[in-house]
């Protein structure tokens, strides 16, 4: 028995010896013979308590040595996406290779954040998926949401207050001027990033010669979005449910593709609804590339709109087309094609009052229009452009038919008047544009354009007649350029040569006449441009020799236009903007001509024939502060501008036409203005709040029976906008707005009267699943107790997957029949009662292919 016992109590120690001193090494694979790294290998003792642990190394292999006084018992493998595995160590052998079998792991969800803002450099990242809220469809909607960026009515962006001076999709700028058609249309899931490219200059070569206080916009796709044909159809049928028997339409087909070497927007769009879709084939802003041309005098009946959203008031039958094309040819090299055409008709009815503070007799016209105005438009752009940081190359050829007109009846004091105009323009401008970078800092340029333009008019006066109004003129220009480095600082000298010549032609059932006008501009400037880490200063000194003929007179006047300005940024949270300009005003032919133009049906306007130059001292200071990790961006500032030398005109209304003559009596007036805004988004309930405001005043004079009469126009705007998901399924819009506009006597005891205007607007969107339930309500108030106060709800429901989403709209459950407000503006109080869309019913369904 004690030899038994003994014998027992060896084998226990010499087991424990060897477990002390044991170790395991192998080697793990998968089911194909491929070692697996990073896999985990854990040495249990006998009771399954760990001993020791290890993880594979990038070959497979691992070792591991167990620990004295614990018996070893069992290894066991595990990774993710493999099988667990266990083995006893007493038929494990060391350098065997242990083979584990894939399995597909299903994990919980959870949710990655990303920060919403990053900063690189000079470029702000803005991660879609951190602002997107569930009911965005565009990229347009989910800008609207990012602190220090703006999508305006006309579907302009802005950052920080000031536009943006170019839109790339990919880094490709195919768009140009009419970015809206992409902002709008380009679903925003297809979208990863939005980067604001700060300070951006868009042309290569002029990267470190001329800096810029705009910022450009730069869309970063999701990978699944590149290199392939994006397809969306969106039909919309439907019908009023009030007042009278309309079907409604609201469709869209669109094809994009955003490719390494080619880029493309094609669209087809009809609607009825109200909706603006006109504004997308429009020009957002004036571009480098641009030749000059000219402004109709003429327009289509336009009535003044009411403050509501477009599709309350709006009756339209409106088409679009659209297509553009940007083909790389090689690296920094492109040519871009663009096409586009569109018949635009509206139809306007509205009641107003218009009294005319500048003059005396104060007398009141009442209209009653009824009119529909048709922008019927063809126009197009071929560009080859080279954008490297050696050379810049462009030539722009573009051109426009325009084929308007608008007829309608008025009650003008109660007689009834015909209304009939068709105010066109054509027109076709090329314009070419060098610049070359040589050795040591030094540049030259040179740059030229061509612009002719026809603008026939015909107009059907209050009395019967006809006008016709047309107007021809041809511009061109050429400039060279050259520059250098000292230090810091690049100057930059230029001489250029601007000529126009303009045949202005009018003839009625009094007069058959015409003017000719001739410009001859030789321009020289000195450029001088600073910048250092916390600096960017520019200062230039144009000098013009401005000579003019207009019929049998003639001008020839030395102009000096001076122009500083600074940036300043001690960190990249704070900047300063300081701005001075000196403007010369030049007088074109509208404003010379003696020959009684009317510009509509009741209201006529001549000049004097002399040169009435202007001029203006302009000053701006801006203080901007951003901090993006917690998306907060502020500005405040202020400017300033003095007119001096206006002219002032001498008005009268007699039998409802109001004409205003020129005088040889001319003015002084000062604007002001101050501004703020402060924008700021939070992560944990993804709410963005924005305030902004501003005040402004101008200090005037008007000309009543031949006295000059001081006054003070003053306007304040206000506005709140709030946009949250507190929950995954619940989100709400709102929007309060605050206008004050007021005109007075300077000098006076007596104080004009005030009009306060609000609109409030809250959209409130309920979202279980794949179903979307949104309740739009906007309520309008003034203090005019004589004009009534409007309570608006809209209705929709759908269905939406990733491909296609189906669902119905009601418009205007409440069914306003009618909308009055009234408007003090510097030289007329209106009041006005609009017509609006009766109660509708729209059922829709898109696929995103």
């Amino acid at each position: 028995m004690k030899h038994c016992r003994c014998t027992w109590a060896i084998m226990m120690l010499c087991l424990m010896l060897t477990a002390s001193g044991q170790s395991f090494n192998g080697h793990i694979v998968d089911d194909a013979g491929s070692p697996i790294q990073g896999a985990s290998v854990i040495l249990l003792d006998t009771r399954r308590k760990a001993i020791n642990f290890a993880r594979s190394t990038q070959n497979g292999t691992f070792a591991l040595a167990g620990k004295a006084g614990r018996s070893a018992g069992f290894l066991v493998f595990s990774c993710v996406g493999f099988e667990r595995d266990t083995l006893n160590v007493a038929t494990f052998t060391n350098g065997q290779s242990v083979t584990m079998h894939s399995k597909a792991v299903e994990i919980r969800e959870v949710t990655v954040r990303a920060d919403r803002v990053s900063v690189h450099g000079d470029t702000l990242n803005y991660n879609v998926a951190g602002f997107k809220q569930k009911q965005d469809r565009s990229i347009a909607d989910v800008i609207k949401k990012m602190p220090g960026l703006d999508v305006k009515a006309d579907g302009s962006i802005e950052f920080e207050g000031k536009a943006i001076n170019k839109f790339y999709v990919e880094g490709m700028d195919l768009m140009g001027s009419k970015y809206a058609q992409t902002s709008e249309n380009l679903n925003a899931d297809k979208v990863k990033t939005v980067q604001v490219l700060q300070n951006h200059q868009p042309i290569k070569a002029l990267k470190d010669v001329s800096f810029s206080e705009q910022a450009a916009l730069n869309i970063v796709l999701e990978d699944d979005a590149k290199n392939v044909w994006q397809w969306l159809l969106d039909l919309g049928v439907g019908h009023t449910l009030q007042d009278n028997n309309e079907m409604l339409g609201d469709n869209r087909a669109m094809a994009m593709l955003f490719a390494r070497r080619m880029q493309s927007v094609t669209m087809l769009k009809q609607n009825n609804t109200g909706k603006d879709i006109a504004r997308e084939v429009s020009d957002i802003g004036a571009l480098l590339e641009y030749a000059p041309t000219e402004s109709s005098v003429l327009n289509n009946v336009s009535l003044p709109a009411p403050d509501l959203k477009s599709t309350r008031s709006r009756f339209n039958r409106s088409h679009i087309a659209a297509t553009n094309w940007l083909f790389k040819t090689h690296n920094d090299h492109d040519v871009r094609l663009q096409l586009n055409a569109k018949a635009d008709m509206s139809h306007e009815q509205q009641y107003s009052e218009t009294q005319y503070t500048d003059v005396a007799s104060g007398v009141t016209v009442i209209e009653e229009n009824d009119a529909r105005s048709h922008n019927n438009q063809v126009d197009g752009e071929i560009q080859y452009k080279a954008n490297t940081s050696g050379l810049y190359l462009t030539n722009t050829l573009k051109g426009l038919l325009n084929f308007d007109y608008s007829h309608g009846k008025a009650l003008l004091n109660g007689n009834e008047t015909l209304q009939d105009v068709k105010p066109r323009h054509r027109h076709i401008t090329d314009r070419l544009q060098f610049i070359k970078n040589l050795t040591h800092g030094r540049t030259i340029q040179a740059s030229a354009y061509i612009s002719g333009n026809y603008l026939p008019g015909r107009l059907l006066l209050a009395d019967a007649n006809i006008q016709h109004l047309d107007l021809t003129s041809v511009m061109g220009g050429l400039s060279t350029g050259w520059g250098h480095t000292v230090g810091k600082s690049h100057l930059t000298y230029s001489l250029s040569y601007d000529g126009k010549w303009t045949r202005y032609a009018l003839e009625n059932h009094l007069l058959n006449a015409h003017d000719t006008y001739r410009l001859h501009r030789t321009h020289t400037q000195a450029a001088w441009a600073f910048q250092s880490t916390v600096w960017r200063l520019n200062a230039t000194l144009p000098l013009s020799l401005l000579s003019r003929k207009f019929n049998g007179n003639s001008s020839t006047d030395l102009i000096v236009e001076p122009q500083l300005f600074a940036i300043y940024e001690p960190s990249s949270r704070w900047q300063l903007m300081l701005l001075y300009h000196y403007a010369h005003n030049t007088a074109d032919v509208p404003m010379l001509s003696t020959m009684p133009v009317y510009t509509d049906y009741i209201t006529m306007r001549r000049g004097n024939g002399t040169f009435n130059d202007s001029r203006a001292h302009i000053a701006t200071a801006h203080l901007q502060f951003k901090n993006t990790a917690k998306g907060f961006f502020a500005r405040v500032g202020g400017t300033h501008s003095n007119l001096r030398h206006m002219p002032l005109y001498r008005s009268t209304l007699v039998d409802g036409i109001y004409s205003r003559q020129m005088t040889d009596m001319h003015s002084n007036s000062s604007n002001y203005s101050i501004d703020a805004r402060v924008n700021e988004s939070f992560v944990a309930t993804s709410l963005s709040v924005t305030i902004s405001g501003s005040y402004n005043w101008s200090n005037h004079y008007v000309l009543q029976a031949d006295a000059l009469i001081p006054m003070q126009m003053q306007t304040a705007n206000a506005e709140f906008r709030v946009a949250a998901q507190p929950l995954k399924w619940f989100s709400v819009e709102a929007t309060s707005r605050w206008s004050r506009s007021a005109q007075r006597q300077r000098h006076s005891s007596i104080r004009g009267e005030a009009m306060h205007s609000f609109d409030h607007s809250v959209s409130l969107f309920f979202m279980p699943g794949k179903w979307q339930v949104e309740w739009s309500t906007d309520v309008c108030h003034s203090s005019d107790h004589s004009v009534s106060t409007n309570t608006f709800s809209d209705l929709s429901v759908s269905y939406r997957t990733k491909r296609y989403e189906t669902g119905i709209t009601l418009n205007n459950l409440m069914g306003n029949s009618q909308y009055e407000r009234r408007v003090i503006a510097t030289t007329q109080t209106t009041y006005t009662l609009n017509r609006l869309r009766p109660r509708e019913l729209l059922a829709r369904v898109l696929f995103n292919l």
